[in-house]
Order: C-alpha cells, then sequence, then structure tokens
C-alpha cells in the first residue's frame, strides 16, 4: 500500500490519495481488485510527466547534435575510457556545480560529447543551456543594448548545466 502511496504523493494527486487512504481505513475490498492496475496507470502517467520533462528540457536546450550517451566513442586512441564515460552519464557531478572541461583537435568530437553529457542531464531533470560562444557574446551584447542584460544573465545562471561551445 505504501507504493502506491507513494507514487500519488509523488505525482501530486492528493485527491486521490486520500480517497486511496480512505478506502484503506474502512476495509474495502475494491481496492486490493484496484491496486494492481491503479499502479500500473500511474507508472504510466510518471514515466508520461518524465518523458515530457525531458523532451521539454531538451528543447530548451537548443543542442547542436542530437547526440546520445550510447553513440559516444571511447578507447584509448579518443583518451576516453568508458568507465569514465559512465560516470559522466550519472550526471552526479551537475548537482554539486562541478565542471567538466573537454578539449581536444578539432574534428575530435568535442562537441558532439558535449551534446551528448547534455541531453543526458536533460533526461536526468537537469535544466540545460547549450551555447556556440560566436552566437553567446553577440547575444550578450544586443540584450544589453536592449536593457535585458541583467535578465539574460540570470536565465543562465538559473540553469543547472551550462554547455559552452567554442
Amino acid at each position: 500500500m505504501n507504493a502506491l502511496l507513494e507514487i500519488l504523493r509523488q505525482l501530486k494527486l492528493e485527491g486521490m490519495r486520500a480517497a486511496v487512504e480512505a478506502m484503506e481505513e474502512q476495509g474495502s475490498s475494491q481496492l486490493e481488485d484496484l491496486r494492481p492496475v491503479l499502479l500500473r496507470l500511474l507508472d504510466a502517467e510518471s514515466a508520461h510527466r518524465k518523458q515530457l520533462t525531458t523532451e521539454c528540457l531538451t528543447i530548451k536546450a537548443r543542442f547542436h547534435y542530437s547526440a546520445g550517451i550510447q553513440s559516444v566513442a571511447t578507447g584509448v586512441d579518443r583518451n576516453l575510457g568508458q568507465d569514465l564515460l559512465e560516470r559522466l552519464a550519472t550526471t552526479r557531478w551537475v548537482s554539486p556545480g562541478q565542471n567538466v572541461l573537454i578539449t581536444g583537435p578539432t574534428g575530435a568530437g568535442k562537441s558532439y560529447l558535449a551534446s551528448a553529457l547534455g541531453r543526458q542531464a536533460c533526461q536526468h531533470g537537469h535544466s540545460t543551456i547549450y551555447f556556440h560562444c560566436n552566437r553567446l557574446w553577440p547575444m550578450l551584447a544586443a540584450a544589453r543594448k536592449r536593457d535585458t542584460y541583467g535578465k539574460e544573465l540570470r536565465k543562465i545562471a538559473k540553469t543547472e548545466l551550462l554547455i559552452l561551445d567554442d
């Protein structure tokens, strides 16, 4: 029963949660028959909400590549091990505000890797913005002229993951 109530609480379905608790207190036999169906429906709703959130975060981020972590090449020649990629893919480094600096020669796939990590962060619910520096600086200069510079900086500062691509 606790799993059902917890999912209802997470989805902020307080009316349904109260009704389920009332049915439980009354010892309703209908609740036991409905429990598997309710859990399935609530899991589907939870997955749907997560997918919508991921899509929204991904659109707002404006990635340069449609990259995924699973398609990033690793190996000694790329100086990127599978274990490091897997650790970065957890996105545990985003919340404490740690930085990742990706270096390498032109054409090595730095932008692709940054996009893949950004998309992974979106899938974990982190707000992300991807900027090419040659577009960011003129955008900030134009914002300064329009007196919206502070607003743009606040928007960037609120973002959990900022990707700057040279």
